[in-house]
């Protein structure tokens, strides 16, 4: 009878204190974990078994130390009086605020892993280097009160505000018409942001709140401001008219029939448009941070797990789009030449593919987190050992018939 294989799937598996004689039956061992904890003993024994790790982070804590390891699903705060018993690795799916003054709190955590924002005060910067962020990381100053990363100022914010405060906005401010300039400079606060939107009107009044640093996205009297990504259609345009300010992405609707009445559009984000359409607008006073064709192919959207063949490709003259996806697959078949003439790639986090076929995906993408190859080993590591990292477990797993499965959050070998 052949040897069965072991495979573990767990958020956390702590390896430390696995006995040799308990795993040397198995044929293989496949580890699929966001952090394996082990030990020298546990890493040299893995290696011999030429075990198949599959880990966002391997962290290394001695056999006889008592850690805690903890999951963490929402908003994770570290304050000054959450300081654990024991030391703690911490697996965080969400964003993460350490508060300021908690350096004793910091030193129990042996390591980090989020899965999302993470927001710290610059002093304690030191402290990221025992974390693995998958997502931004904004450093604020301590002496200021954090508001959302992007923040509307509305009228009643002068009247609550504290005299001589400090505001951080990790990533902008709009400031409403209605909010009164004199009032918010009479309470002498003080903002930090990278990037303000106000009126031309407020500007000479409101510049000195902000440092030298901020770029003040100025609105010119004449124009309506719209907030946020919207679309260019009759009911727009009957609300706001022909001379508009958007703060964010444009899409003009293929059935707005208004062109030749527009007269100018601002657009911080992408101007959307029909090919034809965009032609036609060369009497428009157009600033806008990119311009992008709008796409008549066939969108693939917001799935989890998508593939991409030869045969979808061919059946779509006007080409294929996938964006928002977690995990993009190409077929092998697919030619380089074919990849770069109708597909796009948008806002996805992993694409597999060939290396053959890599320097085209690069072409084709934007905004992705990891373009690779799609066979085991194909980023230039030997596969198998505690180290490797392999881009589809599964493939290996479904060439055997005997497999021992463990599941769960958290796994002790």
């Amino acid at each position: 009878m052949s040897k069965e294989n072991l495979v573990i799937n767990a958020e956390v598996c702590d390896s430390r204190q696995m006995k040799e004689e308990v795993y040397e039956g198995y044929k293989r061992i496949i580890i699929n974990a966001e952090v394996l904890i082990a030990s020298p003993r546990s890493r040299e024994i893995l290696n011999r078994f030429g075990a198949v790790i599959n880990s966002e982070a391997i962290v290394d804590v001695a056999e006889d130390e008592i850690v805690e390891s903890r999951i963490s699903n929402g908003k994770e705060v570290i304050s000054k009086g959450s300081k654990p018993q024991n030391k703690v690795i911490l697996l965080a799916n969400g964003k993460v605020t350490i508060e300021p003054g908690t350096e004793d709190v910091m030193e129990q955590y042996v390591y980090m892993l989020i899965n999302g924002s993470l927001y710290c005060p610059r002093s304690m910067k030191g402290y990221t280097d025992k974390m693995l962020i998958n997502g931004t990381t904004v450093l604020y100053p301590e002496d200021a009160v954090i508001l959302d990363s992007k923040f509307v100022m509305d009228k009643f914010f002068p009247l609550r505000v504290k005299e001589s405060e400090k505001y951080f906005i990790a990533k902008k401010l709009i400031i409403e018409d209605a909010v009164d300039a004199d009032k918010l400079v009479e309470k002498n606060v003080r903002f930090e942001t990278p990037c303000v939107v106000m009126r031309e009107s407020k500007v000479e009044k409101l510049a000195g709140l902000f440092d030298i640093s901020t770029k003040i996205n100025v609105i010119p009297e004449d124009m309506t401001f719209v907030k946020g990504d919207t679309e260019l259609n009759d009911a727009l345009f009957d609300k706001c008219g022909s001379r508009l300010y958007v703060d964010g992405d444009l899409t003009v609707s293929t059935e707005f029939a208004r062109l030749n009445k527009l007269e100018k559009l601002t657009v911080t984000g992408t101007l959307t448009v029909r090919e034809s359409m965009y032609l036609e607008m060369k009497h428009v006073d157009i600033d806008a941070g990119e311009v992008e064709y709008l796409f008549e192919g066939k969108n693939i959207v917001n799935s989890a797990k998508a593939k991409v063949d030869r045969a979808l490709l061919m059946a779509n003259e006007k080409g294929v789009r996938v964006m928002n996806c977690a995990m993009l697959s190409i077929d092998k078949d697919v030619e380089p030449k074919l990849i770069c003439d109708r597909l796009q790639i948008k806002n996805c986090a992993k694409v597999s593919c060939t290396e053959e076929q890599e320097s085209a995906v690069h072409t084709v993408s934007k905004n992705v987190a990891m373009i690779g190859s799609n066979k085991p080993g194909g980023d230039g590591e030997e596969s198998g050992g505690i180290m490797g990292m392999m881009g589809s477990v599964f493939d290996v797993v479904k060439q055997v018939a005997n497999t021992s499965m463990i599941n769960a959050e958290k796994h002790i070998m």
